[in-house]
């Protein structure tokens, strides 16, 4: 015979949540918890994402540019908790959802969008010259008005911009 119970423990880094039956029951850094047939576990990490980006956008002469760089960004608990599905199956420790995943990709799709704004008002000369200009811009536009981050339960902590180059390869050879 089977034990219907199982004890599940987070790692010191994951905010663990305990559902039974739908209500939220217990929650914690690192918590341990017994799994019956009616709980559910939700595991939201707290580390840091590190989630590296690559945008071709236009500058205002009408000429492709190349940004790269790294954005910096943590999850906000109560937030993610009622917009996404971070329960896991207690067995094998797995998302049921591919919602984790999809993170990364909304964080992107906000970013492009404080990107693209900021590129679309420099010629090509402009943006091949101001990597570190760029970087603050778009840096100070998130702090001002971070709402497209907040909506998907993401808090941006830091923003590099590795490059600026042209997407043309004869201009990037020239």
């Amino acid at each position: 015979m089977r034990f219907p119970f199982r004890f599940y423990r987070g790692g010191p880094t994951d905010h663990v949540v305990k559902y039974v039956a739908g209500e939220r029951q217990a929650e914690g850094r690192g918590k341990m918890f017994l799994v019956g047939p009616r709980t559910t576990i939700v595991r939201v990490p707290t580390t840091d994402l590190t989630i590296p980006f690559a945008f071709t956008e236009l500058t205002a002469d009408g000429q492709e540019v190349v940004i790269q760089g790294e954005l910096l960004a943590g999850l906000m608990l109560e937030e993610i908790l009622t917009r996404r599905d971070f329960s896991i199956d207690v067995a094998s420790d797995d998302y049921t959802s591919d919602d984790p995943t999809k993170i990364e990709d909304d964080a992107r799709h906000a970013l492009q969008v404080y990107v693209r704004r900021e590129v679309l008002g420099k010629t090509l000369q402009a943006a091949l010259a101001s990597t570190a200009s760029i970087q603050d811009a778009v840096r100070d536009a998130i702090g001002k008005d971070a709402k497209a981050f907040t909506a998907i339960g993401v808090q941006v902590r830091n923003l590099f911009v590795t490059s600026v180059s042209p997407a043309n390869l004869d201009l990037k050879r020239a």
